[in-house]
């Protein structure tokens, strides 16, 4: 899940980062479960 290029702002890859991060920490909380 990662968008590469360089017509991404700041705010689009802070945006992307947390994204990221929710759905590696739903994805661990629905594994251990």
């Amino acid at each position: 899940m990662y968008f590469h290029g360089n017509h991404i702002t700041e705010r689009n890859e802070k945006y992307r980062k947390t994204l990221y991060k929710e759905w590696q920490t739903s994805k661990n909380f629905y594994f251990w479960q």
